[in-house]
């Protein structure tokens, strides 16, 4: 069995909003209240800008990328195939450096990478 990483989704969404510049003032993800940078997806009702989805609010923003973290997650896939989707090479990004980075940030060991994120979830009795 994997190690728990408590908070796994929030970790996971706070590593991806770093990567994708949404803490720099004035990037594109810090405008467009889109810490994933994520694109539009089938049935979108959201504007768009610059190809990316533009959420009324950063709440809203936020919402949008834990829900497809948790998506991710439930499709049983791993860190890379998350990584590898948010942040393809076909657009020119660094996924390799991408995927060590997200790694890092959430305290994963590099041999863990491959296994489905579900893996990761912690569960905890509140009474």
């Amino acid at each position: 069995m994997a190690k728990q990483i408590p908070n796994l989704i929030e970790l996971l969404v706070s590593a991806i909003a770093s990567a994708e510049g949404y803490f720099v003032p004035a990037s594109l993800p810090n405008r467009l209240n889109n810490p994933g940078d994520l694109r539009p997806w089938k049935g979108c009702t959201l504007p768009i800008e610059h190809n990316f989805v533009h959420p009324r609010t950063i709440e809203e923003g936020t919402a949008i990328a834990y829900r497809q973290v948790a998506i991710d997650i439930a499709r049983g896939w791993s860190l890379r195939q998350l990584v590898y989707s948010w942040a393809p090479t076909s657009d020119a990004n660094n996924s390799a450096l991408y995927l060590s980075e997200t790694a890092r940030r959430i305290g994963m060991a590099t041999t863990d990478i491959d296994t489905p994120l579900w893996n990761f979830l912690a569960l905890d009795h509140i009474p």
